[in-house]
């Protein structure tokens, strides 16, 4: 996983990548070349204001134990239920740079008037690929792959994640699996 890192760029893509919105320490922390790990931020949010799809194979819970070990998840566990959390919202892990960047600032609103909740950073580490929203899990070999939108303009556009494409997602994923 750590080889990943050391690529010179997107297999498919030969120019440069331009990385722009990350400064210097943003690049030493989280950029592939660096190697360095980090946790995701997870935020609680109300089910109605989000786009959740998950296959017949997987569902919240296997997803949130493929992101955190034991201790990770019972300590997850206490903050969701310290916060009066229950069926009605669903965990939503996020790039810290994006967290501390964008969303705490862009969806202030949500969070005053209860729609979002902040949990902290949880769980285990993970490590950028060349696309920088990929995220390896660096804590456990062979667990899952985690992509996540991030607002910096990289490979020429802005690397969000359109709510039309969450939709189909695990069914796209689970299809690649079998191929």
């Amino acid at each position: 996983d750590r080889l990943q890192c050391l690529l010179s760029g997107h297999p498919k893509f030969v120019f440069n990548k331009g990385r722009r919105g990350w400064g210097k320490e943003a690049l030493e922390r989280y950029a592939p070349e660096y190697a360095n790990t980090f946790r995701l931020h997870w935020l609680a949010v109300k089910r109605e204001h989000m786009i959740w799809r998950c296959d017949n194979e997987m569902d919240i819970h296997q997803l949130l134990t493929a992101a955190m070990d034991p201790q990770e998840f019972a300590r997850f566990s206490q903050v969701w239920q310290e916060n009066g959390l229950d069926h009605n919202w669903l965990p939503l892990p996020v790039h810290p740079w994006q967290w501390q960047e964008k969303i705490a600032t862009d969806f202030i609103a949500d969070f005053g008037e209860g729609r979002m909740v902040s949990l902290g950073e949880f769980g285990d580490q993970w490590l950028a690929q060349q696309s920088l929203r990929t995220l390896t899990n660096a804590s456990r070999r062979g667990g899952l792959d985690i992509k996540l939108p991030l607002t910096i303009y990289n490979t020429s556009c802005y690397r969000g994640i359109p709510g039309r494409y969450i939709a189909a997602g695990p069914l796209a994923s689970r299809w690649l699996q079998q191929v």
